[in-house]
């Protein structure tokens, strides 16, 4: 059993863009069994990475810097959320630790 730590995010099975919620440099770029592609982007200021997850057609790679509303990617499958079709696995972590993501919408990064 491996609980989602994030949020996910479908429309219609369509395969969505991705997009960067910050600017930042991407630090890890896998493929996991259960959640499939995903990319990890730590925050310019350090303490925030985003983890998405399930994706399709990435378009960075480890190492490579991205701005705020970037496309990263597509929405795609992974294997535990497999009924979900085509969606984004969303994670936030802060000083290494998983937080709500609904906890920060429209909040600006320092404020986090």
């Amino acid at each position: 059993y491996t609980p989602s730590l994030g949020l996910d995010y479908f429309y219609n099975n369509l395969a969505f863009d991705v997009v960067s919620v910050f600017s930042g440099t991407v630090i890890e770029k896998k493929v996991d069994p259960l959640y499939g592609v995903s990319v990890s982007v730590k925050s310019d200021e350090g303490n925030l990475v985003a983890v998405y997850s399930s994706l399709s057609n990435v378009s960075v790679n480890k190492g490579d810097k991205v701005n705020q509303g970037q496309v990263i990617a597509k929405a795609g499958n992974n294997t535990i959320n497999s009924n979900l079709g085509n969606h984004l696995n969303f994670s936030l972590l802060k000083n290494n630790k998983n937080i709500n993501p609904l906890d920060y919408y429209q909040k600006e990064i320092k404020n986090i």
